[in-house]
């Protein structure tokens, strides 16, 4: 018959391996969500539609398309890096009645994201989920046609 104290003690490794394994998996967790870019898109009849981070981390090679209810993705826009707390007006999308807007990003370690607007409900997803472009049949939001 085994010793209780023996018995105690092993017990007691037990717990401090599983204690050591979730600090381990609370750390690796919270590294990643301490830079995660999360990227909303928001509408308001002012400014229209807006790109907003309200992550943790800056959002990094930022593209946004819009889907029209029967089409693919189109009209794909470079947008410039987006601090924490920051925003930025793409209005040039998402007009008239989009179906659909969408932007891929992604975070200083290259883990990639795409937030998605459709009939006013968001979602993040992780990984690209937009297609891939040549650079030149993509707008820069920065390089705007001047009215005329």
């Amino acid at each position: 018959m085994t010793d209780p104290q023996t018995l105690f003690a092993g017990l007691a490794i037990l717990v401090s391996i599983a204690s050591l394994g979730v600090a381990l998996w609370t750390y690796a967790r919270s590294r990643v969500t301490g830079l995660q870019p999360v990227l909303i898109l928001t509408y308001d009849s002012l400014t229209a539609w807006q790109l907003r981070n309200v992550g943790n981390g800056a959002a990094l090679d930022v593209l946004a398309a819009e889907r029209a209810q029967d089409g693919d993705w189109s009209r794909p826009m470079r947008i410039p890096p987006l601090a924490p707390n920051s925003q930025v007006n793409i209005s040039p999308l998402g007009l008239p009645n989009v179906f659909e807007l969408a932007c891929c990003y992604c975070d200083i370690e290259g883990r990639v994201y795409t937030s998605k607007c459709k009939r006013d409900l968001s979602t993040i997803e992780k990984g690209r989920q937009l297609p891939t472009w040549p650079e030149e049949q993509i707008e820069r939001l920065w390089v705007q046609p001047k009215a005329s």
